[in-house]
């Protein structure tokens, strides 16, 4: 069934991207309104070393409404200040993109991820990975301009970028494309990887600098219960030492985990930051990054994916070096690009 379900969006994707934008904006967002976008900084200043495209996570649990639908006031705020909060992590070093696309709401999503025969669910998908492609296009062609960028999503949004990357044969590190930051991506295993880009230069990244790599981690306890993100055989690297083995990465390395608590009333201190917040080593065997809290430490996964799954948390724990990452490999590809 995966099979058949690739082989439909292919040629939905291929349709649509062959399609001018006047025919498709009649079916999806038309992006060039920028009452479609959660952020926008088309305006180049002399400080932004890069461009990144973001996609959100699911924040969004409607029973009643399957997809996303941003022209209520509540989803939109809600989707505003998350993008916000987790995109500010690169400190103005970079110009951010980040579309309002149909994601699948929370329980039919995770439904989906949990009956992987639930062929009506995963279709329900389509349309958000769908929106994403449009959007990049329409992010490339108007407002790329020759710059680097990365691809940076978390949990579905992950996924929504997998499928940008996979059906857009125009990402290539020719091109500006630096690295692809899909964190938390459900059991994306080197395999299938290697598989959905054989014949590109897009692999799984190996090293803390090489380029037009794929980045891929989830996060977990070491006592955490079986989870739907994570198995033997899926993609991990370290974010605190660059490395895809068993080498512990201490706390000292961490530059620093940031914390966004939606439910602060005074937006301005929705966002905290603590230096060093805890180590990891990759668990080879469940395909898992495990980290390693300091005593005292907290940590926030709602209860919401099983005993010592931090989901939630993936980016936040690291949100610091991922920022630094994505600037070295800009910085590396820039060189390439040079020369």
């Amino acid at each position: 069934m995966r099979t058949k379900l690739s082989l439909l969006l292919l040629i939905i994707a291929l349709f649509v991207c062959s399609q001018p934008l006047s025919a498709q904006s009649k079916t999806y967002p038309d992006y060039s309104d920028k009452s479609n976008w959660v952020i926008l900084n088309e305006n180049t200043h002399e400080s932004t070393e890069f461009d990144v495209f973001y996609i959100y996570p699911t924040l969004i649990a409607d029973e009643k409404t399957a997809l996303t639908d941003w022209s209520k006031n509540e989803v939109h705020e809600k989707i505003t200040d998350f993008a916000k909060a987790q995109t500010s992590i690169f400190k103005n070093k970079a110009r951010i993109f980040a579309p309002f696309i149909r994601q699948l709401e929370y329980t039919r999503i995770i439904s989906a991820l949990a009956k992987e025969n639930n062929r009506a669910l995963l279709l329900q998908t389509k349309p958000g990975e769908l929106d994403a492609i449009f959007a990049f296009k329409h992010y490339l062609k108007n407002y790329n301009n020759g710059r680097p960028y990365v691809l940076f999503g978390h949990s579905q949004g992950a996924m929504n970028l997998y499928n940008v990357l996979k059906f857009c044969p125009e990402i290539t590190r020719t091109n500006g494309f630096a690295a692809a930051y899909l964190i938390g991506i459900p059991n994306l295993t080197l395999k299938k990887l290697e598989r959905d880009f054989a014949g590109r230069d897009i692999r799984a990244a190996n090293s803390e600098d090489d380029t037009a790599v794929i980045v891929v981690w989830n996060t977990q306890t070491k006592d955490a219960t079986s989870t739907m993100f994570t198995g033997k055989g899926s993609f991990v690297i370290n974010p605190l030492n660059w490395k895809t083995d068993a080498t512990f990465a201490y706390s000292s390395q961490n530059l620093g985990a940031v914390f966004y608590n939606f439910e602060e009333p005074d937006k301005s201190n929705r966002i905290t930051e603590h230096n060093n917040y805890c180590g990891a080593v990759i668990d080879l065997n469940k395909g898992a990054l495990i980290v390693d809290f300091p005593a005292n430490s907290f940590y926030d996964t709602y209860a919401l994916m099983g005993n010592g799954i931090c989901h939630c948390n993936d980016i936040w724990f690291f949100a610091e070096n991922l920022a630094q990452n994505a600037a070295n490999r800009v910085k590396k590809l820039t060189g390439f690009r040079h020369d």
